[in-house]
């Protein structure tokens, strides 16, 4: 089966977060959201994708996912136009895509669900089958017929037309987030740390322990004081730091002497500065973000630090 994945959304409603990454490429979980789209497509058998981005993001996204990385799939790659609709992308590719197919967001976070998605999806006598989690549209649907309304997969969300032959179906079991601000973003990170940690540690034939780090990051197990804490691939803690989790820790992140985080998401390729000290934040290279969208403090670039003191 081929999808239709849509990762166009502009993302102004995640500022400063999306100032210099593409919402697709924003990690949940320690997994960008796309890769979360792409593995449970892989998951559900499903091989020919076709990913819809904006101009502004494409190159990024491109280059992340690139065409061959992701064995036994074919990638093809289209871009949407300022402010087109799902609608009018589908419309204007119709004789690209097969007469049965799935579209969604990919640039949502969406437990992994295709799979039991489109084995419910495919008894149900309907032009178009539109998944719900908790009552609410998860973006996600089969159709049957290529000339069809796709505004269940607009951003931001709108109810499916209801003059098409459509039906929906709960998904049990499932989370979804359309992350539509800072709040959401950071507890679409947080909650189910526990579960994460657990299953990656079982995963990896490791004992059921209270963190889980990726290959190749340096810290002592004695920074991380309690609860969960994910750390990412190339990681290098220094042995005073106090993880008071949850945490999530992207990959490449530097995390200077004296530094204190109580509940924070720190986003792939940060340094922490020394001394910093943080609660309940989201931390980028350049600053902390509360998780009501307030900058918390700035970080000065550690390159220029780095200069300046050399010099």
């Amino acid at each position: 089966m081929s999808a239709l994945v849509f990762a166009d959304r502009p993302g102004n409603e995640l500022l400063p977060l999306t100032k210099s990454t593409p919402v697709a490429l924003l990690p949940v979980g320690g997994k960008t959201l796309i890769e979360h789209t792409l593995e449970d497509l892989a998951a559900a058998d499903v091989r020919s994708i076709t990913l819809v981005l904006g101009e502004q993001s494409a190159p990024m996204v491109e280059q992340k996912i690139g065409h061959g990385e992701w064995p036994g799939m074919n990638i093809d790659y289209v871009r949407a136009r300022s402010g087109e609709s799902p609608t009018h992308v589908a419309r204007r590719f119709a004789n690209q895509l097969p007469n049965q197919f799935l579209a969604m967001r990919g640039d949502v976070y969406r437990s992994p669900s295709i799979a039991s998605f489109r084995r419910a999806a495919m008894n149900i006598l309907a032009t178009q089958v539109i998944a719900q989690i908790d009552g609410r549209c998860a973006q996600l649907c089969l159709c049957r017929q290529r000339d069809l309304q796709l505004d269940a997969l607009s951003w931001a969300p709108q109810n499916p037309t209801r003059g098409a032959n459509w039906r929906t179906v709960e998904l049990d079991a499932a989370e979804f987030s359309q992350l539509h601000d800072i709040t959401e973003f950071y507890l679409a990170n947080i909650d189910g740390l526990d579960e994460r940690v657990a299953a990656a540690n079982v995963a990896n034939g490791l004992p059921n322990r209270h963190f889980c780090s990726e290959p190749n990051s340096c810290f002592r197990p004695e920074v991380i004081r309690n609860r969960p804490v994910l750390i990412g691939s190339h990681c290098e803690i220094k042995p005073d730091v106090q993880l008071h989790g949850p945490i999530v820790m992207g990959d490449d992140v530097y995390v200077d002497e004296g530094v204190f985080l109580y509940a924070c998401v720190v986003m792939p390729g940060t340094y922490i500065p020394a001394g910093t000290h943080l609660r309940n934040a989201i931390v980028t290279s350049e600053m902390a973000v509360g998780i009501d969208g307030n900058v918390i403090c700035r970080f000065a670039d550690r390159l220029a630090v780095q200069n300046a003191i050399a010099g």
